[in-house]
């Protein structure tokens, strides 16, 4: 064993042809390990190679997922100046249609002081906060607690309440789109109003106030009466002091009356369209000159028929 180690490796460089040639002799333990030696040196080298690959490709994957954290930052930033936005909308809209304030309005005004803050308040607006996560995501990368599930969470709550509330406000604009379909509006008839709505001299006995429930158009006989909305025709015949008198029910609570008729031209339980001709003007019953007597209910209660003549279609 020992003449095996005791061996001895012969070195021989050949230079060029008209050099002599270098030779040297090197123990063989020496060789082995220089050998050694040159293999882990070489094995350290890939292992710190490759480490400085993956770190390199680390960094690359960390730039990369800060510029998204930071764009999806100012999306969510962007996304919420817009509910903003969309939120003094839902508010203006809600005064314009005097509708309730949301819940989340009513706790949000609660939480805010009546009497200016006492000293010592305040803190960073929404841009400023902003500003600052960017500056945390660049120094500390991806895994800066920036919390975004709550921020997220926010977001949604937010978009929650404006998709609620602009159903509530749709909701209530088909209401009074039907509404606006269903009330009586227009005149009956042409003519010039001789009677409003109100107390009054009796034209019968001028010593004597009375209430009179409608107003009175007057024009001469034959003139045509027309239905002011669509509805159905509840009674259509001689009444007391009205004269021929026709009263049709509309939808949501309404009824129109039309006193004074010459000529009735429908019958109870037709069903009748705004500006269709009902009847022709007259002077029956207790009247002192050719004209309809008009009123205007809701839920049976006398409302002014005045506020009722403006047609909103030719506007």
């Amino acid at each position: 064993m020992s003449g095996f180690w005791g061996r001895r490796l012969t070195v021989l460089v050949l230079a060029s042809a008209q050099r002599p040639a270098w030779r040297a002799q090197v123990s063989l333990p020496l060789s082995l390990l220089v050998l050694a030696f040159a293999g882990g040196l070489a094995a350290w080298c890939a292992v710190q190679a490759g480490r400085l690959v993956d770190y390199r490709v680390t960094k690359a994957e960390n730039t990369a997922m800060r510029a998204r954290l930071t764009a999806l930052v100012d999306e969510m930033s962007r996304s919420r100046a817009e509910l903003e936005v969309g939120k003094q909308a839902d508010r203006e809209l809600r005064v314009l249609l005097n509708l309730p304030v949301p819940p989340e309005a009513r706790r949000q005004a609660a939480k805010q002081p009546s009497a200016a803050p006492p000293s010592g308040a305040g803190g960073p607006d929404l841009a400023e906060r902003d500003a600052l996560l960017r500056k945390l995501l660049v120094h500390y990368g991806p895994g800066v607690p920036g919390d975004f599930s709550r921020r997220f969470d926010d977001l949604r709550r937010l978009s929650r309440e404006r998709a609620a509330s602009l159903r509530e406000i749709s909701g209530n604009l088909a209401w009074r789109r039907r509404l606006l379909q269903v009330m009586p509006r227009g005149w009956p008839a042409l003519g010039r109003m001789t009677s409003a709505f109100g107390r009054r001299l009796s034209p019968m006995r001028f010593d004597r106030l009375e209430f009179h429930p409608g107003l009175d158009i007057a024009n001469t006989a034959g003139m045509p009466i027309r239905a002011t909305a669509d509805g159905v025709v509840a009674r259509a015949r001689w009444t007391g002091g009205y004269g021929r008198m026709i009263v049709i029910r509309h939808p949501m609570g309404y009824s129109t009356l039309y006193g004074h008729a010459a000529r009735l031209i429908v019958r109870e339980g037709d069903r009748v369209g705004r500006g269709q001709v009902i009847a022709a003007m007259g002077n029956t019953g207790r009247s002192t000159g050719s004209h309809v007597h008009y009123e205007v209910w809701w839920r049976n209660r006398p409302l002014n028929p005045v506020k009722y003549l403006r047609d909103y279609n030719q506007e």
